[in-house]
């Protein structure tokens, strides 16, 4: 019965998402919506997740990112946790833009557990799916459905609803609202500003409904590498770190 309750409260620890850097749609976060995998020049890279300074939380994440014309592929794998137990995703997705203002993209992920006491294999997998549409240079919504977190009670059917709007006020700073919701995750409505003081430098801030309110990113980008840290505070647990680094040609 120990444990039971042990592996049950880490499973739940485990499913609280990573620092996500929705704002700057980038292949960092592509399992939330494949079209953000659109970049103009190849990638590979990997990341590091201080979670609350807590040494056996960490996550880590390694992925590629190809581009050949209009069509785009991304593989993922993530691990959160450790050795001794961790949840881990294998994601692919692709991508294509179908015109000047509409782009769409189809993924999958498969998810898995480990755990050192029972070597037992238990996979599942995961659909997402989702879109872009140009308005004009300063208007673009995108919209998905993916199945983001883990449960025994939920189905693997996406069920999970992001929908976003950018809108670019000036040449130097554009705000984000984004909706996020599902039959298993309570509404989150999510406000970012972002002020791009250098062309090479995005810096972020995030304000939301959840219990992780606050965020704030900044990604910087030179010719054959790409920097993204992201600092986040959850209201029960503290501070979280997230280094990326990406190497572009």
């Amino acid at each position: 019965m120990f444990m039971k309750k042990y592996l049950f409260f880490f499973m739940v620890l485990l499913n609280h998402k990573n620092w996500a850097n929705l704002a700057i749609n980038s292949f960092w976060n592509a399992t939330y919506n494949p079209v953000f995998s659109i970049q103009d020049a190849n990638a590979a890279f990997c990341a590091l997740e201080n979670k609350y300074w807590i040494t056996e939380w960490n996550n880590k994440a390694v992925g590629i990112n190809f581009h050949k014309k209009e069509k785009y592929l991304l593989f993922q794998f993530e691990q959160k946790g450790n050795s001794k137990f961790a949840q881990n995703r294998i994601s692919c997705s692709f991508s294509k833009v179908l015109s000047p203002k509409l782009a769409m993209g189809l993924g999958g992920q498969i998810v898995y557990f480990h755990q050192a006491e029972f070597p037992t294999f238990n996979a599942h997998f995961k659909p997402f799916w989702g879109l872009s549409f140009t308005l004009n240079e300063d208007h673009i919504f995108y919209c998905s459905l993916s199945n983001q977190d883990f449960s025994s009670n939920r189905s693997e059917i996406p069920d999970q609803l992001n929908t976003q709007w950018r809108y670019s006020i000036t040449e130097v700073f554009s705000s984000f609202i984004s909706i996020e919701t599902g039959f298993y995750r309570p509404f989150t409505f999510r406000v970012f500003g972002i002020l791009q003081p250098l062309p090479s430098l995005n810096l972020c801030l995030e304000i939301n409904s959840s219990e992780s309110p606050i965020q704030f990113i900044t990604n910087w980008k030179t010719k054959h590498l790409e920097y993204q840290l992201l600092n986040g505070y959850h209201q029960k647990m503290g501070v979280s770190n997230q280094l990326g680094i990406a190497y572009l040609w």
